[in-house]
């Protein structure tokens, strides 16, 4: 748990502490991984655990909640890529694991919040026979969050300010490379 704060501190440099503990207790109690016999994606029997921390947690569930969670997921993803390869790192790896359960994290939160904020009402939909099982276990929720479009600055850390800063003066430079080399072109 102490890493993972580390992780969220580095990831949200101006959350409030109060906010990350929300995010952590959120986190923690919807991870399905510590569930005995379930799959990493199936926490739908913790459901009344996690009606009672959204409740006890109103922030997660709200607009700068998920803004958080989505930004601590894109956070995760830049930490996944060698050398312009998505997701190169092991599945086991620290990166990955990180990934996979912050967006464990931010599904779980959209598909609640899409459902008026009421977990219990979410996962009582999760039994019907509708759709909206596949969708969660498909992590639908967390695709449709990330794809909302990111309103205000972003609070990226200073190390990923740098590695970003990084390559776009790599991208900078190809592209000057290539101008230079066209003009040449033209005047030989």
């Amino acid at each position: 748990m102490n890493l993972l704060h580390r992780y969220l501190r580095e990831a949200l440099p101006l959350l409030p502490s109060d906010r990350l503990v929300d995010l952590l207790d959120f986190i923690a109690t919807q991870h399905a991984a510590h569930l005995p016999g379930k799959t990493d994606t199936d926490n739908t029997c913790s459901h009344q655990e996690i009606a009672k921390c959204c409740h006890s947690r109103p922030f997660v569930l709200s607009e700068h909640g998920i803004k958080s969670f989505v930004d601590l997921v894109r956070f995760a993803e830049a930490a996944c890529i060698i050398e312009g390869n998505p997701f190169a790192l092991p599945l086991r790896s620290f990166e990955y694991q990180m990934w996979d359960m912050l967006e464990g994290a931010l599904n779980t939160a959209a598909a609640i919040v899409s459902f008026d904020r009421d977990a219990m009402a979410f996962f009582e939909a999760i039994n019907s026979p509708r759709s909206i099982r596949g969708k969660y276990l498909r992590r639908a929720y967390a695709r449709n969050a990330m794809q909302q479009p990111v309103e205000g600055p972003v609070n990226y850390s200073f190390r990923f300010r740098s590695i970003l800063r990084s390559v776009l003066a790599v991208a900078i430079m190809v592209c000057l490379h290539f101008a230079r080399i066209n003009v040449l072109n033209v005047l030989l």
